[in-house]
């Protein structure tokens, strides 16, 4: 079998080409940088291209049998331009099946204890939300074509490298985190490698239009930080990290913040408020840089430094006051979906990852 897949540098894309790229015959890896996936199998093919551009793609989708789309513009420029290039690549070069990453953040967590693909759809105007279910909109308008399409719901996907685990290292080496509900709102944790094993099994499976959630064990905040904080114990000494309450609004602890965040995500102000987007992804990033690459990791974990008091914030902010669990009922019976990793075995395979970009 044959197989094209965007975004293969990525977190989750990179992830799945270390498992399981040499199970197929050709991948077709599309990139904006192919240099960065190093030692790459002989059967890898790299193209590199933009979403936004056509010619690229459809030279990517050329006699392979399925595309897995990972990529994701956080721009916010060429997700939509992406997806339609994407299919129309597709249906022009009769590929068989597309397998789409999307988010459980479509569906609305907010108010439900359980959560599955019939759950009422998200409310929330924040850019992240709209564009995935924006994505998922254009797949559905191809629900009567001959491609088989399967969307990927995954929760919090966590892993060395992943934005879940980069955060709880950043909060590892903070004198203080202040958590919804102190902590005990519900995480439903999936590690990285369970959500490539579930790619492969959709690569498999046939039937038309389907969506998936997946997700594995749910824990609470409070245990996803400090899991992740006693890795880091060996080379700061501090075994936990101290976990208070904020103090209870719905999306920062300032309360002029608060109203804006409130005016930008439950109103449809969002829509004009989203162009401020690229500026809040910079500040964001600003902050998080010195976790993003694992040799920059590797000098934040040995600094001494202790960072201040940290809090979550927006949409991050409500993610971590929900108590919904997801229900992945449906992959199970259709994908035999089956977690290889609880929490904790997640969590050890991140520390063994660790231990060796620690070693370097």
């Amino acid at each position: 079998m044959k197989i094209a897949i965007t975004g293969g540098t990525g977190f989750i894309g990179s992830r799945f080409l270390d498992l399981y790229a040499n199970e197929f015959e050709k991948v077709h890896l599309l990139a904006r940088n192919c240099q960065s996936k190093n030692n790459k199998p002989k059967n890898i093919v790299c193209y590199e291209s933009s979403l936004s551009n056509y010619d690229s793609l459809n030279r990517a989708c050329e006699d392979v049998d399925a595309v897995i789309h990972c990529a994701f513009d956080h721009s916010y420029k060429e997700n939509i331009i992406g997806i339609c290039n994407l299919l129309k690549a597709c249906m022009n070069n009769k590929v068989k099946k597309l397998i789409y990453i999307s988010s459980y953040v479509v569906y609305d967590y907010e108010h439900y204890e359980k959560i599955n693909e019939n759950s009422s759809p998200s409310c929330f105007y924040d850019p992240y939300t709209l564009e995935k279910k924006r994505i998922e909109r254009e797949l559905e308008k191809y629900k009567s074509e001959s491609i088989d399409i399967t969307i990927l719901q995954p929760t919090i996907v966590f892993g060395l490298g992943g934005a879940w685990t980069r955060q709880a290292f950043y909060f590892a080496k903070s004198s203080e985190i202040l958590l919804p509900k102190a902590g005990n709102g519900v995480c439903n944790a999936i590690y990285v490698d369970d959500v490539a094993s579930a790619i492969k099994s959709s690569i498999f499976k046939s039937g038309g239009f389907n969506k998936y959630l997946l997700s594995g064990e749910s824990v609470s905040w409070k245990d996803f930080y400090q899991s992740h904080a006693r890795l880091l114990s060996k080379y700061t000494g501090k075994e936990t990290m101290r976990l208070t309450t904020d103090n209870g609004a719905e999306f920062s602890n300032s309360n002029w913040l608060n109203i804006l965040l409130k005016i930008w995500f439950k109103t449809r102000c969002g829509y004009v408020l989203n162009l401020l987007t690229n500026v809040a992804k910079k500040v964001r990033g600003r902050k998080y840089q010195s976790v993003y690459s694992l040799s920059d990791l590797r000098k934040f974990i040995l600094s001494t430094e202790t960072l201040p008091s940290q809090s979550t914030i927006g949409m991050t902010r409500c993610v971590h006051s929900s108590l919904s669990v997801a229900d992945t009922t449906k992959a199970e019976l259709d994908l035999d979906f089956q977690p290889r990793y609880d929490f904790q075995k997640g969590v050890l395979r991140v520390q063994k990852e660790l231990e060796r970009v620690m070693d370097e």
